[in-house]
């Protein structure tokens, strides 16, 4: 089981970090608001910044407590991988604030913020605190990394500032990259507020931009306000407009949990889309590929990038069962 630190970055630009044996389900939770009383909730939308995962939930935690302390500066270089500025803002801080001793002596701490170490030992995320010996060779005593044989481990971010040199294997979620299975559950919540709430045909969608920032969100809205074009993504890619100041979603990314129809379709192209990530196939009046391949058709001037598949079975679960309860109902009438 892998243990997840966290770092949101919330409307009003600050950064909330958290810990979670369950990442794909957290975030999307974030981003609905369903965590009661959390810094977030009130500061949406948000947008997952970083991610890491560790062997266990006392290292996890720890990472959260070091990660906490951080500035707002070194919050963002580790957000952005930029690991030559975090080495450079914790060597700041130790030469205006560092009153222990030689900064050439090691210190180390589980847990312990980064600023904390000394300038010449090497620092790692998450309290996996490297340290220097005398003959200026790094050595690694954190349980991360015990096991692997190296600082290379692939489930642990590293920075080692030996020589002025990063090196690191990150598993890290970066704004750009982050994972469409995260995205696609919060698709899901949507589609779960559309039937839940309001008792539409559950079908969620939300616009990414460049950034990894969520700038739209939508579900199905055709029976509530009797409009046969208030399909999910129609209804993401309104908003996303909105609060782009655009018709032109260019390095937008739209998740949706059905294959989009031909209408949506064709929206997309108009709208410059990037990329499409959908869940279930729809094998009646698919456009994404099942019956039409409207986003690729070599005769329109933009084409879009298709991912289809992700998270099909746990949305076509929910279309298939929406569906049998509304015909349970009808025979029952």
């Amino acid at each position: 089981m892998s243990f997840w630190v966290y770092i949101l970055k919330c409307a009003d630009d600050s950064y909330y970090t958290g810990h979670t044996d369950d990442l794909e389900r957290r975030i999307p939770q974030h981003y609905a608001g369903l965590i009661r009383g959390c810094y977030t909730l009130s500061r949406r939308p948000l947008s997952l910044v970083y991610a890491q995962d560790f062997d266990s939930r006392e290292e996890a935690l720890g990472a959260e407590q070091q990660i906490e302390r951080w500035s707002r500066g070194k919050k963002q270089a580790l957000a952005a991988l930029d690991f030559d500025r975090l080495k450079m803002l914790a060597m700041n801080r130790l030469s205006r604030a560092s009153i222990h001793g030689s900064t050439g002596s090691p210190r180390t701490g589980c847990g312990a913020p980064l600023e904390s170490g000394s300038a010449g030992s090497p620092e790692t995320i998450g309290g996996a605190t490297s340290e220097c010996s005398s003959t200026g060779s790094t050595r690694t005593n954190s349980s991360a990394l015990e096991g692997s044989g190296s600082t290379s481990s692939p489930r642990t971010v590293a920075v080692v500032l030996e020589g002025g040199l990063a090196n690191q294997r990150s598993t890290a979620i970066q704004a750009n990259a982050t994972s469409d299975y995260v995205w696609m559950h919060h698709a899901l919540a949507l589609a779960d507020h559309a039937e839940r709430e309001e008792g539409e045909i559950p079908v969620g969608a939300l616009v990414v931009n460049a950034d990894g920032e969520l700038v739209g969100e939508g579900w199905n809205r055709n029976i509530g306000e009797h409009d046969p074009t208030a399909h999910a993504e129609i209804v993401a890619m309104r908003q996303a407009g909105k609060r782009l100041g655009n018709h032109r979603l260019i390095g937008c990314t739209l998740y949706v949990t059905l294959e989009p129809c031909a209408m949506c379709a064709m929206a997309m192209v108009h709208a410059r889309i990037t990329r499409v990530v959908f869940a279930a196939h729809d094998p009646k009046t698919g456009a994404a590929g099942s019956v039409f391949d409207l986003l690729n058709d070599p005769r329109h001037n933009h084409h879009i990038e298709v991912q289809g598949g992700v998270l099909a079975e746990e949305a076509g679960a929910k279309l298939r069962n929406y569906f049998r309860r509304k015909r349970m109902k009808s025979a029952k009438a």
